[in-house]
């Protein structure tokens, strides 16, 4: 016999009123919550050996980007670190709260350090409140990272583990040294080139190239949004018959851009609310608890979106709730979620890039309009090359130009163009200090992917003496590629996750 519980029922009204709550503090725009979802509800015991499938971790906390299921029993969290940024830092403290109590980890192995990390001279301050403010402090100057205020604010008793190998680390580090003096010179030249390469683009492009330049420069510095973009690359791309037919992921987002056009994204929560509330007057205490169950799985990152939208419409038709005509923004939200949930972002940015590069092949004129744009690449590929900024595809990129293009060439077409259009700008040859430090800069980038190498070794090494099958790799996103290649290589099932990061600010990272 089913019991259904009185509309005036105290437990329904409370239950009721928590899920609501929730998720006015958890909107749809991912906004902070008052909740700590790590510590909600039940949390499972830790199993033997567990797979990339049983790691969640807390939306309002980090996203997992990939994950892989090897046959070895072990596995490894790689957290990508946003070395001192403090809301970075901070959110690495919350997903290494959850996965040590969720997942049963009791290793974390980290970037920058060699051997085991020790921080019981600040853990042993019998204080804890002041312990955690001293902690905050030193974590917002990026002298302690998240991994070492978790290990000092927490009840933590495992190990943090260094797993560098002091010889490429050094060499690393005085790669980086010995070019750092010259580092404001290097980029100032660089920037100045640029601008040059720009006025250029006002003469030589034509107006259509112009614009196609204006919202790719404009995306790169964040200042459109991502669905901005899509959408212009893809009227370009249609109207100049670019063929788009093989890229899925491009696809995927220009349908999701469909129907976020339809969305009030003000409503929906209000909306998700009355929904809710609507729906807990028909549920029975275990439907109920089902409910609360999905609203937790959900936010501790155990589900994805789309399951969990995908949950409250099938709960919608089994209880005859007309969600289309009733709640219009929650039901294109839902779709939303699951054509969205299709989409295999990293793919997606290599469509893009595609997509970019055909458009423009099909803008081009002439041979001299083609060459300023890879001058002008060539250009941002060195400025982020000296500012640390290249990831391993761009890295990859910056190597497959220079072996093609050689930097005093295209240096050279800057002038003759100058000369060309009357601007009265002398390039002359590559000052001394930078041609002799260029080499240093690649050296830095080539160490830090052999880098890849010794933290995976080390880290496997200390999990073996440790007598355990699961840990954290906290190092930065440089290393990602490199650490995946590695550990699927192995055998080694691995979850890539990504701290939410809301804010673009400076960090002390290299005055660190």
């Amino acid at each position: 016999m089913t019991f259904s519980a009185p509309k005036n029922s105290v437990l329904m009204k409370t239950v009721s009123v928590f899920l609501t709550l929730t998720f006015l503090l958890y909107n749809v725009s991912f906004a902070q919550p008052q909740v700590d979802a790590a510590k909600a509800g039940d949390l499972p015991a830790a199993k033997p050996v567990i797979t990339a499938d049983d790691v969640g971790v807390a939306i309002d906390s980090g996203t997992i980007k990939s994950k892989h299921n090897g046959t070895s029993g072990s596995i490894v969290v790689h957290i990508q670190d946003a070395h001192c940024n403090y809301e970075a830092q901070n959110n690495i403290n919350r997903m290494l709260d959850q996965l040590t109590r969720e997942c049963g980890i009791n290793m974390i192995s980290v970037e920058g350090a060699e051997g085991v990390v020790d921080t019981t001279w600040f853990k042993a301050f019998p204080d804890s409140e002041i312990r955690k403010e001293v902690a905050t402090y030193f974590m917002k100057k990026g002298e302690i990272t998240g991994a070492e205020f978790f290990s000092i604010t927490s009840d933590y008793n495992g190990t943090i583990f260094g797993a560098e190998t002091r010889d490429y680390y050094v060499k690393n580090l005085k790669s980086f040294t010995e070019v750092y003096p010259y580092k404001e010179s290097i980029e100032k030249y660089f920037k100045d080139m640029l601008s040059v390469a720009n006025r250029l683009k006002g003469i030589i492009y034509s107006p259509e190239l112009k614009e196609l330049d204006s919202k790719t420069s404009a995306f790169e510095a964040k200042e459109i949004e991502l669905s901005a973009y899509a959408d212009f690359l893809y009227t370009r791309a249609a109207k100049n018959k670019v063929d788009t037919a093989g890229y899925e992921n491009f696809k995927k987002l220009i349908n999701t851009l469909e129907y976020e056009k339809k969305i009030n994204f003000d409503i929906v929560d209000q909306e998700r609310s009355n929904y809710i509330d609507t729906l807990s007057k028909k549920l029975t205490k275990g439907q109920m608890a089902e409910l609360v169950t999905m609203s937790l799985k959900f936010k501790k990152g155990h589900i994805r979106a789309a399951e969990f939208y995908s949950y409250l419409r099938d709960m919608a038709k089994t209880h005859e709730i007309s969600i289309v005509q009733e709640y219009p923004n929650l039901f294109y939200y839902y779709i939303y979620t699951k054509l969205y949930d299709g989409i295999d972002n990293e793919g997606l940015f290599k469509e893009i890039d595609a997509v970019e590069t055909g458009l423009k092949k099909k803008l081009f004129k002439d041979q001299d309009q083609e060459m300023l744009d890879t001058v002008s690449t060539m250009l941002d590929m060195y400025v982020n090359l000296v500012n640390i900024e290249l990831t391993n595809e761009d890295y990859d990129l910056f190597k497959a130009t220079l072996s093609k293009h050689q930097l005093d060439e295209k240096l050279a077409f800057i002038q003759k163009q100058c000369d060309r259009f009357g601007l009265n700008f002398s390039v002359g040859t590559v000052p001394a200090e930078i041609a002799e430090n260029l080499p240093k800069m690649v050296d830095f980038y080539e160490i830090a992917i052999k880098r890849d190498n010794a933290l995976i070794d080390n880290t496997l090494k200390q999990m073996e003496k440790d007598g355990t099958n699961r840990c954290v790799l906290i190092a930065g996103g440089f290393h990602t590629r490199g650490i995946k290649d590695i550990l699927e290589k192995k055998n080694i099932s691995y979850v890539v996750v990504t701290p939410k990061i809301t804010k673009d600010v400076e960090t002390p990272y290299i005055k660190v």
